[in-house]
């Protein structure tokens, strides 16, 4: 709405009325400059939007009010539950749910991490999706278990979550050891690609990135993993004396996401506005810290010298960061994925890529193991060079890797399914 903006405030012009004594017609004559928004049933509650509120023409600012009240302030007659499993079971629909409609949310197990010099687990896939289903109906829900990992030996995958009827998220890939085809990719529906493994050899990438997931960084002389639709892509290895180059190609973002960054160079960010994140009802149901004004930015690149051969930036992704790369025979950063940061890079290893809500592992800073991906709201394991890698949180990170002998990755994080209603009931 607008004020009136007059130019003399207050100036009416009285003029008699014929016949009628001590009668006048009064004009404003105040010369507005701007004419503001006029105060009448139009502009303050139409006849069709107190109808939205089941009230009739004759209702009034106020009774919408009192209306709306209780259900902002106490969640009134359309509550929001949220029933969550970490552990297989079964959900037996309600009949109090409004028109029927669920959001039902599957986050697949985190891949673990891989022993000696191992790259990080990919964390487990998410898929969302909007259904009715049938008051009474009783549905089974089956989560998928963390990755294992093994001693000097690669990491196991995540299993799967399913909620019946519906597409499973798939869990997330294993680490691999750096003899190996390095580290473990995200998810096939989402999750970050795990960091790529530290060692001598040249082929530890990072792992891709699924659907909200950015690419992990790639190890030492090996290329960055690829973004996911919201991701962006991990940054490239850096190069050495024997490779006949400075570094290693950057994986590509998705669409929204941007590229990864070569050995050496900075990541990019995908122009544009990344949007709003979360979409309710997600948001309000995880009250977590998140990036505040949803921006994105590309993980700057470790310094580029003739004896320090720098691993690349991960790629920004859709309100996520990518992580830095690592100077000194340099591991590419993660890609940032849906609102979640890309891991740093470390000296051989790559950082995990970001994840929903959750960020990527960093690897470790010397010649350690490659970082976990992200999960949903949680966070990929640390890569370590001594014991065993970190652990993934749940639901769904991966684990980090590890660069010790005799030590094994870190764990997987457990999927989980949280499904979403509006209730029906009396106010509170």
């Amino acid at each position: 709405m607008q004020d009136r903006i007059s130019t003399y405030p207050g100036r009416v012009t009285l003029t008699p009325v014929p016949g009628q004594e001590h009668t006048y017609d009064m004009t404003r004559a105040d010369q507005p400059t701007q004419p503001g928004t006029p105060l009448n049933k139009a502009t303050l509650l139409k006849d069709a939007t107190a109808a939205l509120y089941g009230l009739n023409a004759d209702a009034v600012p106020d009774d919408v009010l009192a209306d709306i009240a209780p259900k902002l302030l106490y969640g009134g007659v359309e509550s929001r539950v949220m029933v969550p499993f970490y552990t297989s079971g079964t959900f037996t629909v309600p009949s109090d749910a409004l028109g029927n409609v669920f959001t039902v949310i599957r986050v697949g197990g985190g891949g673990a991490g891989a022993g000696s010099s191992g790259g990080g687990g990919g964390a487990g896939g998410i898929e969302i999706d909007t259904v009715i289903l049938t008051p009474d109906d009783v549905k089974t829900v089956t989560i998928g278990a963390g990755g294992t990992p093994s001693v000097d030996g690669d990491g196991g995958n995540g299993g799967n979550t399913v909620f019946q009827g519906l597409t499973p998220a798939y869990g997330g890939g294993g680490g691999k050891t750096a003899s190996g085809s390095g580290s473990g990719a995200g998810g096939d529906s989402s999750g970050g690609g795990g960091g790529g493994a530290g060692g001598s050899g040249t082929n530890n990438p990072g792992g891709s990135g699924g659907t909200y997931g950015g690419g992990g960084g790639g190890g030492s002389r090996s290329n960055g993993g690829s973004g996911g639709t919201y991701g962006g892509g991990g940054g490239g290895g850096g190069g050495n004396n024997n490779s006949g180059g400075y570094g290693f190609n950057g994986g590509a973002g998705g669409a929204f996401g941007g590229d990864g960054g070569n050995g050496g160079s900075a990541g990019t960010i995908e122009p544009g506005d990344p949007g709003t994140l979360f979409s309710d009802p997600i948001a309000r149901l995880y009250p977590f810290v998140l990036n505040a004004d949803q921006s994105s930015a590309g993980g700057s690149a470790g310094s580029l010298s003739p004896t320090n051969y720098a691993g690349g930036g991960g790629g920004g992704g859709y309100g996520g960061s990518g992580g830095d790369g690592s100077n000194y025979y340099g591991g590419g950063g993660g890609g940032g994925g849906y609102g979640g940061n890309g891991g740093q890079g470390g000296q051989h290893a790559g950082g995990g890529g970001g994840g929903y809500g959750g960020n990527g592992g960093a690897a470790h800073s010397s010649s350690g193991g490659g970082g976990g991906g992200g999960g949903f709201f949680a966070n990929g394991g640390s890569g370590t060079n001594s014991g065993n890698g970190g652990k993934g949180e749940t639901p769904g990170a991966g684990g980090g890797g590890t660069s010790d002998g005799g030590s094994s990755g870190g764990a997987g994080g457990a999927g989980a399914c949280f499904i979403i209603y509006q209730k029906v009931g009396d106010a509170q």
